[in-house]
Order: structure tokens, then sequence, then C-alpha cells
């Protein structure tokens, strides 16, 4: 046991292969959701959004006045943002900036009223086997019925996610997994919360869809502690590898 957990500290937290444990992760779980296309727009631009919403206080009945300060709030972000950012010429920056709040509006109508939100952007995490589950969710709200909802919104264009079967809102599934387990709060449902489409993308079923969650945990679970994959980087030698005393091939006089 204590061997396990060593395995698999040393593996998330290799320097040397940060990304090992993540493919392999990948592999099992399809977790992996990829939101970068190459512009300005679905990255940087995506997590300011983020933060403006994060800032806002929604009220149950927002007037015109409410949403000129978001948009207010979210020109300064973007300002910040090119501060330290500089853009090849300033007209670019500026339209930039000016292609982003063409969705402010989006924005604003998509973000719950302040009063439904339970969290948003809060840290959590939560111990299956010797995985630990981290996770950052958007949004969380309660509803009318007692029952929560988590918000996971996105900046891209295309969507990505739908309601067919686990691994096409795996992100959502680990949230409310950990809501669940951490604070016992029943999910009931979650949404993708498109900016540049405006409308939502629900997600059912999640309770139901746990088990299918810790089945594929304990396989990767199971396969770190095994040590069942390969270290792609093959110009290190074994000796001057950190996790040399975790694995197999070394154990069995690899050089």
């Amino acid at each position: 046991q204590e061997r396990t957990e060593q395995a698999c500290f040393e593996i998330i937290q290799s320097e040397e292969y940060p990304q090992t444990a993540k493919d392999m992760a990948n592999d099992i779980l399809t977790e992996y959701e990829n939101d970068e296309d190459g512009s300005f727009q679905a990255n940087e631009a995506g997590q300011i959004i983020h933060e403006s919403l994060e800032n806002l206080k929604k009220p149950v009945c927002p007037t015109s006045n409410d949403f000129e300060i978001y948009k207010q709030n979210l020109s300064e972000l973007l300002d910040e943002f090119l501060i330290y950012n500089v853009p090849v010429t300033p007209d670019f920056g500026e339209f930039e900036k000016n292609q982003i709040l063409k969705y402010a509006r989006n924005a604003f109508n998509l973000s719950p009223c302040d009063k439904d939100k339970v969290m948003a952007e809060t840290d959590q995490e939560f111990e299956y086997e010797n995985i630990i589950i981290h996770g950052l969710p958007d949004c969380v709200i309660k509803k009318q019925d007692g029952t929560y909802a988590v918000i996971d919104y996105k900046f891209r264009g295309k969507s990505a996610h739908n309601n067919s079967k686990p691994e096409k809102h795996i992100q959502i599934l680990f949230y409310s997994y950990i809501l669940n387990k951490k604070y016992n709060y029943k999910v009931t449902s979650g949404e993708y919360r498109y900016i540049k489409q405006k409308k939502p993308i629900l997600i059912t079923n999640i309770e139901n869809e746990f088990t299918y969650l810790e089945e594929k945990l304990s396989k990767l679970n199971n396969d770190l502690v095994d040590f069942a994959f390969e270290i792609k980087d093959k110009l290190i030698d074994c000796k001057d590898c950190k996790l040399i005393k975790y694995c197999p091939k070394a154990r069995k006089g690899a050089k």
C-alpha cells in the first residue's frame, strides 16, 4: 500500500514526464478536451470571459444598465490583457477586442442570476482510491427543486459536447462527481454554455454515470500502480530517472 501511494504521487508529479500519466488517463477516460484552435479568441479571450462572468453579480431582473456595467468590466479586462500581451499593431489589438465584445450580450444572457449561484471558479478535489480528481467548475447553481446543476462556459465556435455518452461530457461528469462525493450535492444536470452559440447544451442523467466514472478511475489507478505504460522519452538513462525505484523494467536490470 505504501508503494502504491508513492508510485502514483511520483508518476503524476514527475517533472521529467509531465505528460505520461496524463496521456494514459486520456486513453482510459477519453477525458482530454482540447479547446485550443490556435486563435486568440479560443484561448486567452475565453479565459477573460470566464473571469468577467465570475465577477458578474446579475440580478433576477437585469436591466440594460446591468449589461452595460458588465460590458465595461469585460472591456477593462481586455485592455489589461493587451497591456501585458502587446499585439503586433494597435489596430489589430483593437480589432480583436471588438470581436470579443460582440459576444458580451450572449455571455451576459447565458450567466445565471447571482442568487442561484452556489459557487463559481472554486477549486475542488476528491480522492478516489489513489487518484486525486481535481477540477475548477465555472459555475454551480441550485435549482428550484433543490438539486444542483454544473455550468461550463466555452468560447470556441464548434460544439464538442453532447448528451449521447459520458465521453462527450466527461468534464461536467467529473465536476458533478466531486460535488456529490465531497458535499453530497444531488447534481441532476449540467450545461455547456457556448458563448458564440447562445443556446446551451444540456447534459442529463449525471448521477447514473458515476459508476462508469469509478470503473474508469479504478482502471487508471491499477495501471498506474502496475506501471503499465511505456516511458515515451527514450533519451534518458534508467539510472537518471526519478521513477526507477517503481519501474518493473529497472527492477529486472534494464539499463
